[in-house]
């Protein structure tokens, strides 16, 4: 979306009509990927009602109002989250064929495989992909080779 924008939650209602993939920022050591639909533009529930879909841990897929989202964050303690916006969804039609065909599927939240990144990413671009686990993966990559590294060089010198 060119240069980053973040909101707190108190903004989001201002946000023109829309479909947005955005992060709920540092929420447990990640951020939390979810589908934004300001103004309702899938049309999946009656009315003009902005709407979040997401895929939290060990539950199914959740479709809250943006305010009952916003309530249960209050209710976790999180009482003002900030959210980053990283991609607006310009084939509308597509992107709520997706998110129904999800829904069809019932899969199961895998933080490996199918984790709240990936459903936002599928809905909104039509690629399963989560940016931050490939960023972690490649750094526990890099630490294990500098691990191994590091064993190997300390034996070299007690020869």
């Amino acid at each position: 979306m060119g240069q980053e924008v973040i909101l707190s939650g108190n903004e989001l209602s201002d946000v023109r009509d829309g479909l947005f993939l955005i992060n709920r920022l540092n929420t447990d050591d990640f951020d939390h990927a979810v589908v934004f639909d300001s103004g309702n533009v899938l049309k999946i529930v009656e009315g003009n009602t902005s709407m979040i879909y997401h895929l939290p841990d060990n539950v199914p897929l959740q479709t809250p109002t943006l305010d009952e989202y916003l309530q249960q964050r209050k209710e976790d303690g999180e009482f003002n989250p900030q959210f980053s916006f990283e991609w607006e969804c310009s084939d509308i039609e597509n992107a709520r064929n997706r998110l129904l065909s999800i829904y069809q599927r019932e899969e199961e939240y895998n933080w490996l495989f199918n984790n709240c990144e990936h459903f936002a990413y599928e809905v909104i671009t039509g690629k399963k992909k989560s940016p931050q686990l490939r960023g972690g993966m490649i750094a526990a990559g890099f630490l294990a080779i500098a691990a191994a590294s590091s064993l190997f060089s300390s034996g070299s010198s007690r020869a």
